[in-house]
C-alpha cells in the first residue's frame, strides 16, 4: 500500500501515516516481525528522501 502512494498517489502526508503505522505496529516484536519492520525502516527512509531530510533518512 505505500507504494501506491509513492508511485500513483504521490502524497507525502498520506505516505507517512501510513510509514507511521506500519513502524507502530511491527516494532512492538521485532523478533517476530522483523521483515516487515526492516521494509518499514526502509519505506521510512525513502519518504524521508523524497522530502530531502536526508541527514534523518540514514540514521
Amino acid at each position: 500500500m505505500v507504494n501506491y502512494y509513492e508511485y500513483y498517489y504521490q502524497d507525502t502526508a498520506a505516505r507517512r501515516v501510513y510509514v507511521d503505522s506500519m513502524l507502530w505496529s511491527s516494532k512492538n516484536d521485532k523478533e517476530l516481525h522483523s521483515y516487515e519492520y526492516s521494509r518499514s525502516l526502509y519505506a521510512m527512509a525513502k519518504l524521508l528522501q523524497k522530502e530531502r531530510h536526508f541527514n534523518e533518512a540514514f540514521k
